[in-house]
């Protein structure tokens, strides 16, 4: 894009997810309010595939012609560990 750069996108992806996070922290008691958790989720759920998406574009740009799709692949295949792995540590 000729407006803004690619790292920039990603910068503000980062800060979003991260005052997303800080919304969501719960400061004094156990319970969070609904309405927290609804700007929090909103702001988090709206910077991830935002990120992500520049953040593939600019590892493509970086691999060129060597091989794209088995580089995506991997990077896709780590990504899903990570989903999968979670929830099992979450419990």
């Amino acid at each position: 894009n000729r407006f803004i750069s690619d790292y920039n996108l990603v910068l503000i992806s980062c800060i979003m997810g991260f005052v997303g996070f800080l919304v969501l922290i719960d400061y004094q008691d156990r319970v969070i309010e609904p309405w927290r958790f609804i700007i929090g989720f909103a702001i988090i759920s709206v910077a991830f595939p935002f990120g992500r998406g520049v953040t593939l574009s600019l590892f493509s740009k970086l691999i060129g012609g060597h091989t794209p799709g088995m580089y995506m692949g991997w990077i896709l295949a780590i990504g899903a560990i990570s989903r999968i792995l979670g929830p099992f540590w979450a419990v």
